[in-house]
């Protein structure tokens, strides 16, 4: 599983200043493709060429792509004089112009890592609880990628049947029928000694989630059996519930099988997620601003608290640096404004838009489809501090 402390090395280890880089994202389509990576070098190759990037080094990144099939949804590729990483991301990154074919790519000084902010950004990393009847298991889902961690079974006692059948007995017919209560009396004690083992993993669950630093996790499993798991938390584990869903027909269903189960509830968080964030904005609920210039300006006097930015594929938007202080305008004039007479140069806004958050102290959160179209124009925004 790609880990949180492996993308911090990467996101360190490329920096401003190390030579031209290229940065690719890959959308490899095992659907599409079936295996055969000829599409995906004709489209690396057209890409790349728009680029300036050299021949050499298409070559030889075109040669790895065609040497066999790539065990990813999104490659991401970072090569330069001082890097070279493969990141094989596991879900379907947003990274395809559709009016020209072409997928995110970038050549020069300045690493383009927006589009690996926004895979981690639109992948909550949440927690599974999968409970059927006498099991419960947890899972970790983060970035399309699904690892197993927990996995507990109730011990009813011996003498105590997981299927209470009844006994058929012989009675005069002038008799009245009576009730299986022993049947009663085995269905109560199950569910008390279910109760009792739902009740044993809430320690379990709250240092899972708190070890791998998990804020919400997903309830999965029988109506019956999550309803009992979530009666047995105490409130506040059960705030951190993020969806209930229901099981799959395989009580031992792989984690692959799991994952697969979930994505249309991941993806809804995701958008769900994104709505709320442009709700704050639209209703007024937090200080906000917004509109590329004014956004830039608040962000680089350290008053946003969330920096907000709309995400198309293929997009580009130049802003302007000036060289010597590092401020960015929306426009040259802007720049030159905070640097006096120095020089400016023209920079794509993507490329250093996640620098200049982190500089600043700012979270950074994507907008897709829906909720960028409500944000309007394409234009930044964000939730100030004051």
């Amino acid at each position: 599983m790609l880990s949180t402390t492996r993308i911090e090395r990467l996101l360190s280890t490329i920096h401003e200043g190390s030579g031209p880089v290229l940065s690719a994202y890959l959308p490899v389509d095992p659907e599409t493709t079936r295996g055969d990576p000829r599409a995906l070098v004709t489209r690396l190759r057209s890409t790349f060429a728009r680029l300036d990037v050299p021949d050499a080094l298409t070559d030889r990144i075109a040669a790895e792509v065609a040497s066999g099939p790539i065990a990813a949804r999104t490659l991401v590729v970072f090569e330069g004089p001082d890097v070279s990483e493969r990141l094989a991301l596991q879900s379907d990154v947003p990274v395809v112009d559709r009016t020209t074919g072409h997928f995110e790519a970038a050549y020069g000084d300045t690493p383009h890592v927006a589009p690996l902010l926004l895979a981690i950004d639109r992948s909550e990393r949440l927690g599974v609880v999968f409970v059927d009847r006498e099991r419960v298991r947890f899972l970790e889902a983060f970035l399309g990628e699904i690892e197993a961690v927990h996995d507990a079974t109730s011990q009813l006692e011996p003498d105590q049947p997981h299927v209470a059948s009844s006994s058929k007995q012989v009675r005069p017919a002038y008799t009245a029928a009576r009730d299986d209560a022993h049947v009663d009396r085995q269905q109560e004690h199950r569910r008390t000694v279910r109760d009792r083992f739902y009740a044993s993993q809430r320690a379990p669950l709250e240092t899972f989630l708190d070890e791998r630093g998990i804020d919400r996790f997903i309830l999965l499993g029988p109506e019956r059996s999550v309803a009992a798991f979530e009666a047995a938390l105490p409130s506040h584990l059960a705030k951190r519930i993020a969806a209930r869903t229901s099981s799959l027909f395989d009580a031992d269903a792989s984690p692959g099988a799991i994952l697969e189960k979930l994505r249309p509830t991941l993806d809804a968080l995701t958008r769900e997620r994104q709505e709320e964030l442009v709700d704050k904005i639209a209703d007024g609920e937090q200080a906000s601003v917004h509109g590329t210039a004014e956004t830039l300006t608040a962000l680089q006097r350290g008053r946003i608290a969330t920096l907000v930015v709309p995400w198309r594929p293929g997009s580009e938007r130049a802003v302007f640096r000036a060289k010597s202080s590092g401020w960015v305008g929306a426009s040259e004039r802007d720049a030159r404004d905070h640097d006096g007479a120095g020089p400016v140069e023209r920079v794509e806004l993507m490329t250093v838009l996640p620098a200049l958050a982190q500089r600043f102290g700012a979270d950074l959160e994507f907008l897709e489809a829906d909720a960028r179209d409500r944000l309007g124009n394409g234009e930044l925004a964000g939730l100030l501090r004051w």
